[in-house]
C-alpha cells in the first residue's frame, strides 16, 4: 500500500512564485514527477491518468484551439461530465487566456434553473463539450436554450501542444467565473483571478501540509468551488497526486469513496458534512471489513455547516479501521474569498465548544454552557488573511469575543461578482482607519483563543418573540430527537396572523412513514422546546430527499418555504399550533451576499 506522508510547504520556487495558474502547471510539468490525475469509474477496471506533463500537452492543444478562435477574454464554458477531459478543458481555457466558466452538461435533456442563471449571466462565447456530442451540436445547444452557441470538442482533432503560445495574462487576469450555489438566491458568478486562485492554493497547502508525496481522493463536484479548487487545481499547485471519481458514483455508492482512500493510502480526503453523514447512513457495518484508514491525516468539511455530532459518530464507527478523530480538518470557507478562510487540524483538541443558545446572537458575547448548543471550532484564519467580525448595521469591530458578521480582506478575495456592480459594498466594506476593501461573507461568526467559530447566515436567521435562532442549530436539535428521522432539515419563519412562527421541514427514514408520525414529530417539539425554548408552529414530515437542494447537496431553506407555502410540497404529515394556514413571512434582512 502506498504510504502518504505530510508534507512541508512546497520548496520549488519557481511555482511558488508563479504569476498565474499557467504558470504553475507549467512549471510543475517543467519539474517532472508523476502522476497528476487519476480517474476511476465503478466496474471498469481501467482507470485512465495524465502525468503533469501529459497535463501540460492536452493543456496547450485546448488553449491553442481556443486561441485559434479568437476566444482570448470571452466566457468559455466548461461543459463536460466529471474526469479527466473536464480538468484539460477547465485548464485549456486558461491557457488561452479565456474565462472558465465550470457548469455540467444537462442530463437527458434536463435543462435546470442553474443552467439558465449560468448562460443568462455569462453570455458565454463557446462551450467545451466531449466530442461524442457533437453530431448532436444543435440539440444540446437547443437544450441550453442557446441556439447558435458554438461547441467544441476537448478530446477531438486538436491543434498540436507545439501551436500554443502564452497569451499576455498576469496575476489581475480573470481566470474563471465560480457560481455561488444559490443555497439562499440565485447563483452569481465570483470573478475569480489567476492571483486568487494562486494565493488561496498556497494557504490551504500551508494549512494542509500537503506535497509531492500526499495522495488526494476526490468525489467532489468539479463545477463546485470544493472541488475544482480543493480537489482538483490544489493538488497540482502542491504537486500532489489526485484519484479523481465523480459525485454521482459516490451518492450512489458512498462505500467507493472509503475503499479508495483505503486502496491508495490517501492522505488527504473530504467533503462536506453530509457526505460523513451518507457514509454513516449508507454503508452497512459488514462492508467496511478489510478497510484501513489509517493513512488519511486530513479529512476536511466543509462547505456547509459541521456538525460535531456526526463527526462524533463518523470517528467512532471508524475507529476499528485505523481513522484518528485528529484527522478531522473543519474548515470554513466561501466562493467569494476563492475557498478557503480557515481550517485546522482537531490534532487532540476538542472538536467543538458548547454555549448556551441566547448568548450566540449578534451583538452578543457567547457563554460556555456544559450541554449547550455545540459550535464548531473551525481554526486560525489562513496565513496572509485578515479577518474581522464586525456589527453588521455600523459597519464597525465588534468587541474582541463578540458575534458579528465576519469580513475578510486579503490577496484570495474577488473583487466582484460578473455582471453586477457591487451597489451593496458586498466587496468593497471599508472599516474605519483601514483602506483596504474587506468582504462581508454574510456569516455570523466570533473569534475564540484566535480561532474562528462560525455561527450561521445572516439571510437565514430567524427572529421570534425578538429572540434570535440560527436554523441550522434547529435542524440538528431536530435531527437528534428521533432516529425516524434523516439527515435533511429545513427551519425558516412562516407569518401566521400577524406574528412570525417557526416551521421546521424534516425528512423521515425510510421505513418510517404516517404510523409513526406522531411519534416523531412529538419528539421534534420536545427538543426544540427543551433545548431552544421554543415552539414551533409548524412541524411536517417529508419523504427522504423531498427537501430541495443545490446541487453541491445545501439545503435550500428559501425554496423549501416556497413549496411549504404554496402548497406544493408533499407532506407525510403536519402538526400545526391551532392555527390557519401560513403565509410566507418576509425574509430576514441581508447583510450581504450568497456564500458559495
Amino acid at each position: 500500500m502506498p504510504m502518504s506522508k505530510l508534507a512541508s510547504p512546497p520548496t520549488d520556487l519557481a511555482v511558488r512564485r508563479a504569476p498565474t495558474f499557467v504558470d504553475v502547471v507549467t512549471e510543475r510539468a517543467a519539474l517532472g514527477g508523476g502522476t497528476a490525475y487519476t480517474f476511476v469509474s465503478p466496474g471498469r477496471d481501467q482507470r485512465p491518468s495524465l502525468t503533469f506533463a501529459e497535463l501540460d500537452a492536452r493543456a496547450r492543444s485546448v488553449g491553442a484551439l481556443l486561441a485559434g478562435r479568437g476566444l482570448g477574454g470571452e466566457r468559455v464554458l466548461v461543459l463536460l461530465p466529471p474526469g479527466l477531459d473536464y480538468v484539460v478543458a477547465f485548464l485549456g481555457c486558461l491557457y488561452a487566456g479565456a474565462v472558465a466558466v465550470p457548469l455540467y452538461p444537462p442530463s437527458g435533456g434536463k435543462y435546470t434553473a442553474r443552467h439558465a442563471a449560468v448562460l443568462t449571466d455569462s453570455q458565454p462565447a463557446a462551450a467545451l463539450v466531449p466530442g461524442d456530442q457533437l453530431p448532436r451540436a444543435a440539440e444540446l445547444a437547443e437544450e441550453l436554450r442557446a441556439p447558435g452557441l458554438p461547441l467544441l470538442a476537448v478530446d477531438g482533432d486538436l491543434p498540436p501542444a507545439g501551436d500554443w503560445r502564452r497569451p499576455g495574462i498576469d496575476g489581475d487576469t480573470l481566470a474563471f467565473l465560480q457560481y455561488t450555489s444559490g443555497s439562499t438566491g440565485t447563483p452569481r458568478g465570483v470573478r475569480v483571478t489567476h492571483r486568487n486562485l494562486v494565493v488561496n492554493s498556497a494557504q490551504i497547502q500551508e494549512r494542509f501540509g500537503s506535497g509531492p508525496d500526499t495522495g488526494v481522493v476526490s468525489w467532489l463536484p468539479p463545477y463546485h468551488d470544493m472541488g475544482l479548487i480543493g480537489g482538483i487545481l490544489q493538488p497540482v499547485y502542491a504537486g500532489a497526486p489526485v484519484t479523481l471519481m465523480s459525485p454521482t458514483a459516490f451518492i450512489t455508492r458512498p462505500l467507493l469513496w472509503l475503499e479508495l482512500v483505503s486502496e491508495l493510502g490517501a492522505a488527504i480526503s473530504g467533503g462536506p458534512n453530509f457526505a460523513y453523514d451518507l457514509c454513516l447512513d449508507r454503508i452497512p457495518e459488514e462492508k467496511l471489513a478489510g478497510l484501513d484508514l489509517s493513512q488519511w491525516q486530513v479529512a476536511f468539511n466543509g462547505a456547509e455547516p459541521v456538525r460535531a455530532r456526526t463527526l462524533e459518530r463518523f470517528a467512532e464507527r471508524m475507529a476499528p479501521l485505523g481513522f484518528r478523530r485528529e484527522a478531522f480538518f473543519p474548515c470554513y470557507g466561501l466562493a467569494e474569498a476563492t475557498l478557503m478562510v480557515s481550517g485546522r487540524r482537531v490534532a487532540g483538541e476538542r472538536l467543538a465548544e458548547t454555549f448556551d443558545a441566547d448568548s450566540l446572537g449578534p451583538g452578543r458575547r457567547p457563554e460556555p454552557a456544559p450541554g449547550g448548543l455545540p459550535v464548531v471550532d473551525c481554526g486560525p484564519v489562513a496565513a496572509d488573511l485578515d479577518l474581522t467580525v464586525a456589527d453588521a448595521a455600523t459597519g464597525r469591530p465588534c468587541d474582541p469575543g463578540t458575534v458579528g458578521e465576519i469580513w475578510v480582506a486579503g490577496e484570495n478575495v474577488a473583487d466582484g461578482y460578473w455582471g453586477h456592480p457591487d451597489t451593496g459594498g458586498t466587496f468593497g466594506a471599508r472599516l474605519p482607519g483601514d483602506p483596504r476593501r474587506h468582504l462581508r461573507t454574510g456569516d455570523y461568526g466570533f473569534v475564540r483563543d484566535g480561532r474562528l467559530h462560525v455561527t450561521g447566515r445572516s439571510k437565514d436567521l430567524i427572529v421570534v418573540r425578538g429572540r434570535n435562532h440560527y436554523p441550522q442549530d434547529l435542524e440538528t436539535t431536530a435531527l437528534a430527537a428521533h432516529d425516524g428521522l434523516r439527515r435533511g432539515a429545513a427551519a425558516f419563519a412562516v407569518e401566521r396572523d400577524g406574528r412570525e412562527e417557526i416551521c421546521l421541514v424534516v425528512e423521515t427514514a425510510h421505513g418510517h412513514v404516517a404510523e409513526t408520525a406522531d411519534a416523531v414529530i412529538g419528539a421534534v417539539r420536545a427538543a426544540l422546546v427543551r433545548e431552544h425554548d421554543v415552539a414551533p408552529g409548524t412541524v411536517a414530515l417529508v419523504r427522504p430527499g423531498v427537501i430541495p437542494r443545490t446541487t453541491s447537496g445545501k439545503i435550500q431553506r428559501s425554496a423549501t418555504r416556497a413549496a411549504f407555502t404554496d402548497g406544493t410540497l408533499p407532506v407525510v404529515r403536519r402538526s400545526d399550533t391551532d392555527a390557519p394556514q401560513p403565509q410566507a413571512a418576509p425574509a430576514a434582512p441581508a447583510a450581504a451576499a450568497d456564500a458559495g
